[in-house]
């Protein structure tokens, strides 16, 4: 009977800690700019004029699709976020595109069907070379 009721709490004991830490999500960020972010490493700002810099931040994969045209190579990746429990924010996938001689841009979306939207335009006049 002891054992019982030990077990019983353990169980209920880790079912509080992981409700307790599986639900804060962080929800995502609510920034609407358009300026892309200050890139570190062989990243700079795209040039004025160039199709790079014609991308918006949160932008579609049919949007970006539009501007500049398909990518030469992708990648695809799960994020640390999608391991927490109970997780429903954004960020779980990435999808990165890859330009020859331009440089890459980041998708991200949620767990649950979410659509790829841009989240990093990254230029750099080597990529794929």
């Amino acid at each position: 009977m002891t054992r019982k009721i030990s077990v019983g709490l353990l169980a209920l004991l880790i079912m509080g800690m992981v409700s307790l830490f599986g639900c804060a999500s962080g929800g995502g960020s609510s920034d609407t700019s358009t300026q892309a972010p200050a890139q570190a490493g062989p990243y700079t700002a795209p040039p004025e004029g160039s199709a790079f810099s014609k991308v918006v931040m949160r932008s579609s994969e049919v949007e970006v699709r539009k501007v500049l045209g398909e990518p030469d190579n992708t990648s695809s990746y799960m994020t640390g976020k999608i391991f927490i429990p109970f997780y429903f924010g954004t960020d779980a996938f990435r999808v990165d595109w890859l330009y020859a001689g331009q440089g890459r841009i980041v998708f991200s979306r949620g767990a649950w069907g979410d659509q790829f939207k841009a989240i990093a335009i990254k230029y750099n006049e080597n990529e794929l070379k």
